[in-house]
């Protein structure tokens, strides 16, 4: 589903957790040791187009897991927040430099989070980065329930 209404079309009541769960454990973390740390902080079901959006968190999870060096940790939140749902994405990676961030969304060759953005957007969410460099970088999806 590429459209906003083919989206809807296609949307079911999931639950976010175990997507995202079935997404990390997909995900190659090859030579490097990532302690990936999960806090679920809610229980509600929401509604997105399943495969398009396990394709943006996947996404977002290579950029991270990509930019956290063997050691590194990823922490993973979902919560609540009024009518929205948050995903919040942590890692100790290398973060973004400035000039690289304001950047974040267009094509690129590293990653592919303007088609992240794109998916997020159809299901009427939002999503942002804030980063430091050395430091690592928190990404945050917000979608409404």
């Amino acid at each position: 589903p590429t459209t906003m209404q083919e989206i809807a079309e296609t949307k079911e009541k999931v639950d976010l957790n175990n997507l995202i769960d079935r997404v990390v454990e997909k995900l190659p973390i090859g030579e490097k040791t990532l302690k990936v740390d999960k806090h679920w902080l809610i229980d509600k079901e929401v509604y997105v187009e399943p495969e398009s959006f396990s394709r943006a968190i996947q996404e977002v999870l290579q950029t991270s897991f990509a930019q956290t060096k063997k050691g590194g940790e990823v922490r993973i939140v979902t919560r609540p927040n009024g009518r929205k749902v948050e995903i919040e994405i942590t890692d100790t990676g290398s973060g973004f430099p400035d000039e690289t961030l304001k950047d974040v969304f267009k094509e690129s060759k590293e990653h592919n989070l303007k088609s992240t953005q794109d998916i997020i957007h159809r299901h009427k969410g939002n999503i942002s980065i804030s980063s430091q460099q050395g430091i690592g970088s928190t990404y945050l999806i917000e979608i409404p329930t």
